[in-house]
């Protein structure tokens, strides 16, 4: 008989395509990074911990999962059962969080780590496709009351089930339209709030790389220019957000038949869209360090785009892999540094007992 200790793990994310008009219920492609987030339960009620994040609320997140679970018949585990390690999703040099989904991936790690049973085999696969959807669900209403109704989800889909997802919201968050979009992306999985695609790979010859622009962001933040923007001028603030999904659909395509130039153009186009959206908006979605790396990139064959809300957190960098890399990743503008990140890592999993 296993004890009753269990550790698991969910990783961080990257938008690559389609942010803001996920809000808006258009399709995203969502990439996870292997950062990860540990979450641990044990038979013992020793106190909740939060190893390499001092929090003044830290039982915040953890309680919103708990509550989920109870309201669904979960609750068999206490506060005082569980803990998190957090400290791979902040920088090494500055400490600072990374902008990589880390509540997320807290809130995916510790509802595995309240739902699964406690296993010697660490393997991803153990966890069956319907187990792994209903630990979506939990997470994203739990995230979703975390975050005040506000957020897409899919950050949390991404630190579910890993690789690199196609993803979009049945209905858009309040107060945004729906925008329109293709009934031919064949979901894998769809619950009462989400579509999920897990079928993306990335083409042989594609690169991409994250660029640290050292000015951490608050999404929501963000969001709430958006509300704003819609309530002002509503017509070219919906058209804004919705191209940035319209893109992300083109980017399916494009993964779909392995088209690593017409990719990276979309980039460029989605870099585009984004800094037009930020104006329409009022918030600096692109922030004067990415606009310093456009030029450098071109000259390597390589577009630049904000990665999720933008504003100081990750850009990415998109190209083939004969492009000139090594020059570019070594002659940075001031303010931006490489990090080096596994895109498509796996989702959440057990962890081997130590």
């Amino acid at each position: 008989m296993h004890s009753s200790s269990l550790t698991t793990s969910a990783p961080g994310k990257l938008f690559l395509f389609g942010e803001y008009g996920v809000l808006a219920g258009g399709w995203s492609i969502v990439a996870a990074a292997d950062r990860r987030v540990l979450a641990h339960r044990q038979a013992e009620a020793s106190g909740y911990e939060v190893v390499g994040a001092q929090m003044d609320d830290a039982g915040v997140l953890p309680r919103e999962v708990l509550a989920e679970l109870d309201a669904h018949g979960h609750s068999q585990y206490q506060l005082a059962q569980l803990s998190a390690d957090v400290r791979s999703v902040f920088d090494d040099v500055t400490g600072e969080k990374l902008g990589l989904g880390s509540s997320a991936a807290s809130t995916v790690a510790l509802t595995a780590a309240c739902m699964l049973d406690s296993s010697d085999e660490p393997i991803d696969e153990r966890i069956a496709p319907k187990t792994r959807a209903a630990i979506f669900e939990h997470a994203f209403r739990a995230h979703r009351s975390l975050q005040g109704g506000r957020g897409s989800g899919a950050d949390i889909a991404s630190s579910t089930f890993g690789g690199v997802i196609a993803y979009r919201l049945v209905e858009p968050v309040a107060p945004f339209s729906a925008c329109e979009v293709p009934q031919d992306i064949a979901a894998d999985v769809t619950t009462d709030d989400a579509q999920v695609s897990s079928a993306l790979s990335f083409p042989d010859d594609l690169r991409i790389e994250a660029l640290w622009l050292e000015s951490p962001a608050r999404s929501t933040s963000f969001v709430r220019c958006c509300e704003e923007a819609l309530q002002e001028a509503p017509s070219p603030t919906q058209r804004a957000l919705c191209r940035t999904s319209a893109i992300a659909e083109e980017a399916l395509e494009a993964f779909a038949r392995g088209r690593t130039a017409e990719i990276v153009e979309l980039a460029a186009t989605a870099d585009e869209a984004l800094t037009k959206l930020g104006e329409q908006i009022g918030a600096p979605i692109v922030i004067d360090a990415h606009r310093a790396l456009r030029k450098p990139a071109r000259a390597a064959s390589i577009a630049v785009k904000p990665s999720g809300a933008g504003g100081g957190d990750f850009s990415l960098a998109f190209g083939p892999v004969d492009a000139a890399w090594e020059s570019f990743l070594q002659n940075l503008p001031p303010g931006v540094r490489h990090i080096p990140l596994e895109l498509g890592a796996q989702g959440v999993r057990r962890e081997p007992r130590r």
